[in-house]
């Protein structure tokens, strides 16, 4: 996979889609909400990853992947969700109950036009969703998916048939 990234160049972002999702990403390119809560953790909006193994996971043998390159954040409202601000998002958007919760969400979070923050992962302890080791960057704005747009670098297409057994 290294060598597929270096080939490319860039700040590279991936998403991997079942194909029926893509069909519906790309008549206007508006974020989909999704029954896993894994994608919606930050709520509605593009969730993208810089790991490619995740979005080739989550994508499937014969789902989708999108390549963003070079995406622009600079003139973005940017939020890096981490410690207390990363556990109420993603405890709001995964229908955890919290107390407080108007007194709670980040700072910017109603005008913030990127989400970045760990993909959660569950504890098997705690039964909770804790940070995992993938990172990911959400656009939950018109801007933040106009930046997406913009930068779309590539799609692939898997197709699990041409597999050799």
């Amino acid at each position: 996979m290294n060598t597929f990234n270096n080939s490319l160049g860039g700040n590279l972002l991936y998403k991997g889609l079942s194909r029926p999702s893509t069909v519906s990403l790309a008549s206007l390119f508006t974020p989909l909400v999704s029954s896993n809560t894994l994608q919606d953790e930050f709520g509605p909006g593009l969730y993208a990853t810089s790991s490619l193994k995740y979005a080739l996971d989550y994508a499937g043998p014969d789902g989708v992947i999108l390549i963003f390159k070079d995406v622009d954040f600079r003139r973005l409202v940017k939020i890096d969700l981490a410690g207390e601000d990363w556990r109420t998002t993603v405890d709001y958007w995964t229908g955890a109950t919290i107390s407080n919760v108007s007194e709670r969400v980040p700072a910017l979070w109603e005008r913030s036009d990127i989400l970045q923050g760990q993909i959660s992962v569950k504890d098997l302890r705690s039964k909770q969703r804790v940070p995992g080791p993938d990172s990911q960057v959400v656009g939950v704005s018109y801007a933040g998916l106009n930046a997406f747009a913009s930068a779309l670098h590539m799609i692939i297409w898997l197709d699990s048939s041409q597999l050799s057994s």
